[in-house]
């Protein structure tokens, strides 16, 4: 009988051989001759060709009111946003806005920082100039962002995680040597045994 290492080896040339002939009559087939395609609807094997032009939106009004996806097919009612508007606000009011520093985006000259609205699921980019629940963004560092109410000025800082201790300042751990064992160490299998 047949070694199966050798058995295996060559049905992994055979297959690699099917393979690559299949890949070469595939990369080498002929392609058809390109067609020409004209805006112009002339026949084609003796069928005409129409250009399709989308009906109107006024004749879709029913299905616009009765929206396929919801229950009962009534579009949902307009929920009123009451999330703080971001830009010219009224008068400033006397509480801090009511947001987190997320993160300060820096990109070439651009600075913005991305605030979390808390209490939602909602963060807003705000640039110098812009405003939320009347304070607005005067100035973007790198750690910290400064808004401005009236005469009342208030500096958000960015989160800072603690770093990681300094590995020399560690205590220092004692280390023991190790004993060497007095058994030989194992030998590997398939080797004779040794004499003693």
């Amino acid at each position: 009988m047949a070694d199966p290492i050798k058995l295996l080896l060559l049905a992994g040339i055979a297959g690699s051989l099917a393979w690559g002939g299949l890949e070469y009559q595939r990369d080498n087939r002929q392609l058809p001759p390109a067609v020409e395609v004209s805006s112009d609807p002339a026949p084609v094997s003796g069928i005409a060709l129409e250009v399709f032009d989308m009906p109107p939106l006024a004749d879709y009004a029913e299905t616009i009111e009765r929206p396929l996806f919801f229950e009962g097919r009534r579009a949902p009612a307009e929920a009123e946003d009451d999330t703080p508007e971001i830009g010219d606000a009224p008068a400033p009011t006397a509480s801090l806005p009511n947001i987190r520093l997320s993160a300060i985006v820096i990109e070439d000259e651009q600075r913005s920082a991305v605030v979390e609205i808390l209490g939602t699921d909602q963060h807003r980019r705000l640039e110098v100039g812009q405003s939320v629940s009347g304070w607005e963004v005067v100035e973007i560092d790198e750690t910290s962002v400064t808004m401005r109410a009236g005469a009342r000025r208030h500096r958000f800082e960015l989160l800072q995680f603690a770093q990681p201790p300094d590995p020399a300042l560690r205590p220092q751990r004692t280390v023991r040597p190790v004993r060497p064992s007095r058994r030989p160490p194992p030998r590997p299998p398939g080797l004779p045994p040794q004499p003693r």
